[in-house]
Parts: structure tokens; C-alpha cells; sequence
């Protein structure tokens, strides 16, 4: 079986890189990659190696694991020396154990949790528990059936899986705010898909939850700009407010402090999105809150709480305007300006009406004539 290499670059140069194989896509090599044996290739830092390596079950497996990551990695740069894989910068394998060992030791005393949150979306992988396994049936509603039809008519019987991302998005909604596996493999079964294929999904889109979430889940963007503004800040009244750290539920089941990456809304920076799950597909809102201050996103979620609707957008200004004001289009712009469509509608519906109707006339006039030449025709037969 052929083996490919290559390097990702652009990565840290502090950083050591590492090399996996990746087998060429065809059906003779698909069971080497269900078998766990192709990974992606990628090319990643050391600390990468020691976030895998902790997710074993123990230290010692941890620890093992990582020396198997490095000795691979030295005996494919020997392997492949004559090749054009780029290894930059080369590591030193023992030096590299030693600082292997303190990451890992520092990382396995503190909570899996606490790591969890140094990603920008809450851990990915799936653990059977009591509210979220296989055994747990799931239907879409009644209600919601209608809508999950109309989507799925929009595309070919044959390209069925280009409605996974709304049904997807249909099913978190009707699930209270996250996909558990039964929902997955409901969605892949309507779709015809093998159910990984929904899992790739699901766990790709940092907009689908795979956690159980609160009635409320509130995410603080945390992009450049956002941060620049303070959204560090914000992330941090808000926590204690509701007493949770991100990606926590509060104990009422009220909110799920999350992030999220940009929304677009840089120029009103920092902001909040806030999706509601209290009412199901039909009562679903996803709005954002924007121009916030600690203070501010603490009232937001208050007036959310309280059963209140808080004003949606730039809590300060009308629209993206400098927070001086508005300084452009002060006044009624000079022209020329647009057609009145609400008249060029009804010029429209009156020429059609003029047309129709002549036309119906003509259609009279043609079938008079008609019988008045059959009429003659028969006249001239009979003097004949």
C-alpha cells in the first residue's frame, strides 16, 4: 500500500512538527482507514502531541503514546531524507520526552473539564450517558414534519445529504438546544447516509451543540475585535453572574455560557448571541446583542431570565454609526432617486389587464369572422 506525506507549514517555529501517513482514497485502502490506521494527514505542534497523548486513560499510556508519536516521526524523516518532505524545525527525542512528561503531568492534575476550555467550542467526543445514547429514541414532531418535508424536497432523490445542515439545525431546535446520538442517527437515517457521516457534521460546526444545553445558550464572541473591545470582560461578568465558566450550564437549567467565533458584527463590537430553546422550532430565536458592556450583558440576561425581551442589536445606537453619531446621509439624499415601485407594480397589473383583455376581444372578432366565412362557404355551396 502506497503511502503519501506531506508537511503543513505556516506553523510555529518553536514547535516541532509531525508527520502521519495518509493513504490514497480508493476502495482498496478503505478498510486501512476503518481500521483506524489513515488518519487525515496533518502536520501538528508538540503541544498538540501532548493534548492526544492526555486523552489516554493513563499516565503511563499517555506517556507512551507520546514516545511512539516522536519515534515515528524520526523514522520517517530517515526514511523519507532522499523525498521533498520538508521536516522544520528537527527535535531532539529525549529533550522532547522531558518536556512531554511536565505537559502532561501539569495537564492530567488539572480537571478534563478545565482543558476542555482552552478550544473555542466545548469537547467533541461522544460519552454514552443516562440522557444521551443510542438506546433513546428520537422522531421529529408532528408539527415540525411539514418543514423537515419542504426541506428535503428541495433537493434530488439522489442528493439527499444536501439537507443535512437544516435537519440538523431543525433537530437541535426540537431537542432543546443540542444533538444526541439517537438525533444524529435519526438525521442520517432519513438521509440514507452512514451515520459517521452525520457525526462528521455535527462535531465540524461549532453551531451544533453536542452537549445538554440551558434554556439559553449565550456566546461571547471572542474574535480580535470583540476581544480588543472587551469581551474578556463581558465573558467574565457574565460568568459570575450566572456562577458557571464557559461551556457550563447553570444548575437551573437556565443558561449555557459559551463562545463563538466572529458574527460579523466588528463594528459593534463587543457582542453577544443568545439562541432560545424554550419554545421549540416554532418559538426559536437566535438574535444578537451588541455595543455591550459588563453591565449591559449582565441587564441582557436579566430581562432573558425574567421573561422580559431586551432591545436586540446595539444596545446604544440605532445602527452601525460611529459611536460620535451619524455622520453621513444627515440629510434627504439629492437625487435621483428610485422609481416608485408601489406605482410601477400597478402601471404593471393595469398594462397586463389592458393586454389580457384585448386579447380576448381579438379571440371574439377572430371567431366571428371564422363563422361568417363558414357561413358564405355554405352559401356558395348551395347556389351550386
Amino acid at each position: 500500500m502506497s503511502e503519501t506525506f506531506t508537511t503543513l507549514y505556516n506553523q510555529p517555529s518553536s514547535f516541532p512538527l509531525v508527520l502521519y501517513p495518509v493513504y490514497p482514497d480508493d476502495d482498496q485502502n478503505r478498510g486501512a482507514r476503518r481500521g483506524g490506521h489513515s488518519i487525515a494527514l496533518r502536520s501538528i505542534a508538540l503541544r498538540s502531541i501532548v493534548a492526544i497523548a492526555t486523552r489516554a486513560s493513563s499516565f503511563a499510556r499517555a506517556m507512551r503514546r507520546a514516545s511512539t508519536i516522536i519515534a515515528r516521526r524520526s523514522a520517517l524523516a530517515h526514511a523519507h531524507s532522499a523525498s521533498r518532505v520538508t521536516l522544520e524545525p528537527s527535535i531532539d527525542a529525549p529533550a522532547s520526552c522531558l518536556g512531554l512528561a511536565r505537559s502532561i503531568d501539569r495537564m492530567r492534575k488539572s480537571s478534563r473539564h478545565e482543558h476542555d476550555r482552552t478550544y473555542s467550542t466545548a469537547q467533541m467526543v461522544h460519552r454514552d450517558s443516562a440522557e444521551d445514547n443510542a438506546s433513546i429514541a428520537f422522531e421529529f414532531a408532528k408539527d415540525v414534519m411539514p418543514k423537515v418535508e419542504e426541506i428535503m424536497k428541495r433537493y434530488p432523490t439522489n442528493y439527499k445529504r444536501s439537507a443535512m445542515i437544516p435537519l440538523l439545525d431543525i433537530a437541535q431546535q426540537q431537542n432543546a438546544g443540542h444533538l444526541s446520538i439517537s438525533v444524529m442517527n435519526k438525521v442520517a437515517e432519513m438521509l440514507e447516509v452512514a451515520p459517521i457521516r452525520v457525526y462528521e457534521v455535527a462535531t465540524f460546526y461549532s453551531m451544533f451543540n453536542r452537549q445538554k444545553m440551558g434554556k439559553f445558550h449565550v456566546m461571547v464572541c471572542g474574535t480580535t475585535p470583540c476581544m480588543l473591545r472587551g469581551a474578556r470582560d463581558v465573558e467574565k461578568a457574565l460568568s459570575e453572574y450566572m456562577g458557571v465558566k464557559k461551556f457550563e450550564t447553570t444548575a437551573d437549567g437556565t443558561f449555557t455560557l459559551g463562545e463563538m467565533e466572529c458574527m460579523g458584527c466588528c463594528v459593534n463590537a463587543p457582542m453577544i448571541a443568545v439562541a432560545d430553546y424554550r419554545n421549540g422550532v416554532a418559538g426559536y430565536t437566535y438574535n444578537y446583542y451588541e455595543d455591550l458592556t459588563p453591565q449591559t450583558a449582565v441587564k441582557v440576561c436579566q430581562e432573558l431570565k425574567a421573561g422580559k425581551s431586551p432591545r436586540v442589536g446595539s444596545q446604544i445606537r440605532d445602527k452601525a454609526e460611529p459611536a460620535s453619531g451619524q455622520t453621513t446621509l444627515t440629510s434627504p439624499p439629492t437625487g435621483p432617486y428610485c422609481r416608485d415601485l408601489a406605482q410601477v407594480k400597478k402601471d404593471l397589473a393595469a398594462a397586463a389587464a389592458a393586454a389580457a383583455k384585448a386579447a380576448e376581444v381579438a379571440k371574439a372578432e377572430a371567431a366571428a369572422k371564422a363563422s361568417a366565412d363558414a357561413a358564405a362557404k355554405a352559401e356558395a355551396e348551395k347556389k351550386k
